[in-house]
This record gives C-alpha cells, sequence and structure tokens, in this order.
C-alpha cells in the first residue's frame, strides 16, 4: 500500500499539497532546521516506520525525503511485557 507522505507533509507544514514538488528544497519550506527534525518524527510516527540518519544524510529536497519514507521498513512493533 503507497505511503502519502506528502499529504502528511502537506498538513505538517500547513502548505497546498501542490506545493511539495520534487525538486523543492526543504530549506525553503522552513525556515528552522529543527522544523525538518519535527517533521521526520511526524512522518515516521503518523507513517509507522522509522528511518535511521544514515538515510536521512543529505537529504535536501522533498523528492529526496518522499523517497526515504517510501522505501523506509515499516517500524516493528513495540514488544509488549506481560
Amino acid at each position: 500500500m503507497p505511503r502519502d507522505v506528502r499529504g502528511h507533509m502537506a498538513r505538517f507544514l500547513d502548505v497546498p499539497r501542490g506545493r511539495l514538488a520534487d525538486d523543492v528544497r526543504l530549506s525553503d519550506l522552513v525556515a528552522e532546521s529543527f522544523l525538518v527534525v519535527q517533521l521526520v518524527v511526524e512522518l515516521q510516527d503518523a507513517l509507522g516506520v522509522r528511518v535511521g540518519a544514515e538515510e536521512l544524510r543529505g537529504v535536501q529536497t522533498v523528492g529526496e525525503l518522499v523517497g526515504v519514507f517510501e522505501r523506509a521498513p515499516e517500524a516493528a512493533a513495540p514488544r509488549r511485557h506481560p
């Protein structure tokens, strides 16, 4: 099932989905780098996936970030202790 990465990004950033073209730089969408970190955390939670720093290294555009999340494996469910 495809992940709606752009839809979640649009809601988090409060921008029209059409503004999230592949070549748009993340730095053009958010003024502070910590907002990119918050966006990544939000996407992980909303999509049920986990991405590491290595996968995010060098990501600068919307298309690159979408690609990272589309390739990310689903997060393992937390183990419950009896």
